[in-house]
């Protein structure tokens, strides 16, 4: 069981974004795009929430509020139990691009209006 989420160039040079988000649940994956026109890929925040069992992938771009992408449950998930995150990049069909992570954040708390209880945003 796993879940990913990515911001994907759309276009050459990265001038157009998506965001993906795949999950795998007992072997069968499928995945969700969200498009933005005139977006760069570089410009893109994600996070990654979990509510109870419920995971949400939300997305935004700089001055924009926060946009829920994908929300869904993992087959094998114990309430309050161990998550493994981390970071990736991939090109498949781009050889010797590059990707370069800001910031990365994993913080106890819950989302309230835009702010994190017991922490601070994750952006």
């Amino acid at each position: 069981y796993w879940l990913r989420v990515a911001a994907q160039a759309t276009e050459p040079g990265g001038a157009g974004a998506a965001v993906v988000a795949v999950v795998a649940n007992d072997g069968l994956a499928d995945a969700s795009v969200a498009a933005w026109a005139g977006a760069a890929v570089n410009e893109i925040s994600l996070r990654v929430r979990r509510e109870g069992r419920a995971y949400h992938c939300d997305a935004r771009f700089p001055g924009r509020r926060w946009t829920t992408v994908r929300s869904l449950r993992l087959g094998d998930d114990r309430l309050g139990g161990p998550v493994a995150a981390g970071l990736f990049a991939a090109a498949p069909a781009a050889a010797g691009a590059s990707a370069e992570f800001s910031c990365l954040r994993i913080e106890p708390g819950r989302v309230l209006g835009g702010a994190v209880s017991s922490g601070s945003l994750v952006g």
